[in-house]
């Protein structure tokens, strides 16, 4: 059976379905490893992490993306297998990268099932890799079957200070419903809108919208898929917080750090966000925090409540467990 596939670029190809018996033969010899690919923030333009891509090391058909294998496992017994594998090597080698972070893709099953919160602690507890240093990436493409199952193991997960960031924003189903319900931290703009920035006013304005609607909910930006300095140049006009594409590297066997092109417009001359140095709590939200704090609640739930009670950031922006985190740091 033939399916179509996407390379690294978005470009469609034929894909055999991989059965799951041979991929789990290829894990035990070790023919799936892991390549990463750098992350990189605008302001100042620098390395801030990577992205952990799972790729299958095939006897005739050489080294395959995701994309040429992931689709026919999605829904198989071996996926959770798959995933908590790719979460342990992942947080293995980036226990080795200083204070950069990695992150990992899951599938909308993934962040629902019994077990993921067991899995991520115990991939940290065996690395030492601190939780801030891991980022979970949900994928977008796919609907999210529970998602109260995966709020609240997300939200667990974002308690012990894992990441969370929303992958291929703005082409899936559900993009503001998730904003609403999950932890977000970030958000991931697709290569789809990327690609087109500077040359097509449609592409700018999807993208502008983007990058202003996480800035208003108090996440960071991620823009994929760059492969030029004027698109480099066109998202840091735009404000956008980090980047991740060919322009970078493409992603290596060993994290590679990439020297860094300057954007032709100077992203140094554009004023930095307000936002970064403003406080994030009013005087009545903070009080509200302290007091849940002292009563023992998570970062997630005191969101959560400040939410429904309509207590806004000092911004006028909703709370996500990671805005409460930087207001408990300004308290």
């Amino acid at each position: 059976m033939i399916m179509a596939a996407r390379d690294e670029r978005g470009a469609s190809g034929p894909r055999a379905v991989v059965p799951t018996d041979e991929f789990r033969g290829a894990m035990d010899r070790g023919d799936v490893v892991l390549h990463y690919q750098p992350q990189v923030e605008l302001r100042p333009m620098a390395v801030t992490g990577a992205e952990a891509l799972i790729r299958w090391q095939h006897p005739t058909s050489g080294m395959l993306p995701p994309d040429e294998f992931l689709p026919a496992l999605a829904h198989s017994l071996l996926m959770p297998t798959v995933t908590d594998w790719v979460v342990l090597t992942a947080a293995r080698a980036a226990a080795d990268w200083g204070e950069l972070s990695v992150a990992v893709n899951i599938s909308a099953a993934d962040a629902s099932r019994h077990g993921l919160v067991e899995a991520v602690r115990s991939a940290l507890e065996t690395t030492g890799l601190p939780a801030h240093r891991l980022i979970l990436e949900v994928t977008e493409h796919a609907l999210v079957g529970d998602l109260d199952g995966a709020t609240r193991n997300l939200g667990r997960l974002a308690d012990d200070g894992v990441r969370v960031s929303l992958d291929d924003f703005g082409t899936g189903y559900s993009s503001l419903l998730y904003l609403r319900e999950l932890p977000i931290n970030e958000i991931k703009i697709d290569r789809v809108f990327t690609m087109g920035i500077g040359t097509n006013r449609d592409d700018d304005a999807i993208v502008a919208g983007l990058v202003k609607l996480g800035h208003a909910i108090g996440v960071r930006v991620v823009a994929e898929g760059v492969e030029t300095v004027e698109q480099l140049s066109v998202l840091a006009s735009l404000d956008c917080d980090a980047a991740q594409g060919f322009l970078f590297g493409r992603a290596a066997e060993r994290l590679v750090l990439p020297s860094l092109p300057a954007p032709t417009s100077g992203a140094g001359a554009i004023p930095h966000r307000r936002r970064r140095g403003e406080a994030v709590a009013t005087e009545g939200a903070a009080t509200v925090i302290r007091q849940l704090l002292a009563e023992g609640a998570s970062l997630h739930t005191i969101a959560a409540r400040l939410n429904q009670d309509g207590v806004r950031t000092a911004q006028g922006s909703r709370w996500v467990g990671a805005t409460v985190g930087r207001a408990l740091s300004q308290l």
